[in-house]
């Protein structure tokens, strides 16, 4: 919740859009599929996703350096922080997180082609089995 009010503060303050994604499409993908968790996904499916919710090192650090550099970003926003070799410490630490904050928005893609591909298969089952009531009545 924190890095969605922090993207919604940083759409507005900084760049002047909102680009939110917070991976509710997947949970719900996920929840209306039966599955506990939208982290519980097929082992056979995307290897990238599989190895992101699967080793909790990587999980964890690119959740931290998103958060991280939404964070800075938002606090560079005001002041660069305090000089560290010449460059503000909330500029560095956000120009460091960058790359894992491009990567972990690239998997946020995924998780939403995932979730869209959870919704297609569910709906070709319904269609699937109305069609087979539907001939069994008449």
């Amino acid at each position: 919740m924190s890095l969605t009010c922090i993207k919604w503060c940083g759409g507005i303050k900084v760049t002047r859009h909102l680009w939110i994604y917070d991976n509710k499409g997947r949970a719900a993908s996920s929840a209306q599929k039966g599955s506990s968790s939208h982290k519980n996904i097929d082992l056979s499916a995307n290897p990238i996703l599989r190895h992101y919710y699967h080793n909790k090192v990587i999980l964890f650090t690119m959740c931290a350096a998103n958060e991280l550099f939404f964070c800075m970003l938002y606090l560079n926003y005001f002041t660069g922080g305090p000089a560290i070799l010449g460059i503000g410490l909330w500029k560095l630490l956000c120009i460091l997180c960058a790359p894992l904050a491009a990567i972990k928005m690239f998997i946020s893609i995924l998780q939403l082609g995932a979730a869209m591909e959870n919704y297609a298969i569910m709906d070709r089952e319904d269609r699937a089995r109305a069609a087979a009531n539907q001939k069994k009545l008449g």
